[in-house]
């Protein structure tokens, strides 16, 4: 079983939180840090973290999964893929609703790759950097 948590880019500072997802009725999205503890004989340790305000356009939820290079991979990041030493693709992690899986796509939501199932692909994943802070990586790269 993976954990489920989610990274957002901080109002105030523009840092990145990871925590528990929360929406709120005035459409603000908040980052809730240790939102919950539990022990190991599943009692809540009721221990809270603090509440932090962040950009709800660049909330992203983490795969579960690793690069390469042990570098957690988030919706929302930009990956090259590898076979035998050479780049075959760049794409973006992306989140397929109807398909219910993570995939690699382009910028037209066009799948490239699925993650789920395809451990060889993982392996040659590197993340490179995020649609957010590196919008860069974005222009004339190869599909992307």
């Amino acid at each position: 079983m993976r954990t489920i948590k989610f990274r957002g880019k901080r109002i105030d500072n523009g840092k990145w939180a990871i925590g528990d997802l929360r929406h709120h009725n005035d459409c603000s999205v908040t980052i809730m840090t240790n939102l919950s503890v539990w022990s190991d004989n599943d009692d809540d340790v009721d221990a809270y973290g603090e509440e932090l305000r962040v950009v709800p356009e660049t909330v992203g939820q983490y795969t579960g999964l690793k690069d390469k290079k042990g570098k957690g991979i988030w919706e929302g990041d930009i990956v090259s893929a590898w076979s035998a030493g050479s780049l075959c693709s760049n794409g973006i992690i992306k989140w397929g609703k109807g398909s219910c899986r993570f995939f690699i796509g382009n910028s037209t939501n066009s799948l490239i790759w699925n993650l789920s199932g395809n451990y060889n692909l993982r392996e040659t994943l590197e993340v490179i950097g995020n649609i957010h802070d590196n919008p860069e990586l974005l222009k004339g790269g190869q599909n992307v």
